[in-house]
Parts: C-alpha cells; structure tokens; sequence
C-alpha cells in the first residue's frame, strides 16, 4: 500500500509523485505537457460553500426581495456558476 501524505483536500503525495484529487500530476504533465494548471472541481466547490457560508454568516443586512432575500444570495447567484453552487 502507498504511503501517502495529504498536503491538503485535494492535494497528496504518495511515495514520490504528486496527486491532484486521484489524478497523478506527473501523468497530466506526460499527457498534456507543461506548464499545465490543474483545477479541481471538488475544491472550487468546497470554495463555494465555505464564501456563502462566510457571507450570510457576516452579511446579514440585505435588502427583501421575493427571489433573493440576502447579499449572501446575489454573491452567489451572480458569481457562482449554477454547477459549482451545490445543494441549497
């Protein structure tokens, strides 16, 4: 069994190379060649919660309105693509 050496949620080293996720980065780079930037798409979600979070926990004075009640909710909704935002 690999030793492996997690960096943080989406990043880990396991007896030398590094992983994205479960993508070997050293594979991307025979695939794609370098310089390649890698995003992942679990953590650009886990982002997304972790800003709204922040936001209706701090931002609380929004304006009423019958679609969007919070700046939390526009924040989203305007930078946030639909895919990425998650479960309500």
């Amino acid at each position: 069994m690999a030793v492996k050496t997690r960096l943080d949620e989406c990043l880990s080293i396991r007896e030398g190379p590094s992983f994205v996720e479960e993508c070997d980065a050293n594979e991307l780079a025979r695939r794609f060649g370098t310089l390649i930037h890698v995003t992942s798409e679990d953590q650009l979600r886990r982002n997304a919660r972790r800003y709204r979070s922040e936001f209706e926990q701090r931002w609380t004075d929004g304006t009423s309105s019958s679609r969007m009640s919070r700046p939390a909710d526009v924040f989203v909704r305007d930078l946030v693509p639909q895919r990425l935002r998650g479960p309500r």
